[in-house]
């Protein structure tokens, strides 16, 4: 037959409890698993409060204890709590035991909230070797449309250069391709798109 209890116990044996249960929480215990609960109280900030006593908050998912913590159950408690809290009695076991439904479902919950945040952890490191060979790739490539405009532009002024070292009496045929060489030059520099980092 469950037990009644509404009393702070310690925990013999770390593990979950069930959602729907009221525990009575010190600050610290219910803002480090404050995304499995809520808040029965009706403060305007029933997260913070001042002196160390509890506050009340019901599971909505199952929520780890270790061993040696202290926290108040109200309501009565299952055998899986009993063992919890060492209140089984005399020759039962002390470790929970996988054989029941709700110890499989919340091994099986723990498993699967472990797998996920280690496989979201993968990805994100992924993404940010994708991120840094991405930038990477891009200065390279910057760097190649910087070299190949600072060839257009060494280009024009070789073209200006030679153009202007022609003197006047030099025949109309040099002076024309010299003419030719720095119009091309110069339409492939006026042909550049806006450079954009």
């Amino acid at each position: 037959m469950p037990k009644k209890k509404d009393t702070v116990l310690t925990v013999a044996v770390g593990g979950a409890i069930p959602a729907g249960h009221v525990l009575l929480l010190t600050a610290a215990q219910a803002g480090a698993r404050r995304h499995l609960l809520t808040s029965d109280s009706k403060d305007s900030d029933p997260w913070h409060w001042k002196g160390d006593g509890r506050h009340a908050f019901t599971t909505v998912s199952p929520t780890y204890f270790k061993t040696g913590e202290e926290l108040g159950v109200d309501g009565s408690l299952d055998r899986g709590l009993e063992i919890m809290f060492g209140l089984a009695g005399e020759g039962a076991e002390t470790k929970p035991t996988p054989s029941t439904q709700e110890g499989n479902a919340s091994k099986a919950e723990l498993e699967k909230a472990f797998n996920d945040g280690k496989a979201a952890g993968a990805a994100e490191v992924g993404l940010d070797k994708k991120l840094a060979e991405a930038k990477q790739a891009g200065r390279a490539e910057m760097l190649a449309e910087v070299e190949r405009r600072n060839g257009l532009f060494d280009a024009l002024e070789t073209a200006q250069v030679a153009q202007e070292a022609l003197t006047s009496d030099a025949d109309e045929d040099a002076r024309a391709a010299a003419q030719r060489a720095v119009d091309s030059a110069q339409a492939k520099v006026d042909a550049l798109p806006e450079l954009k980092a």
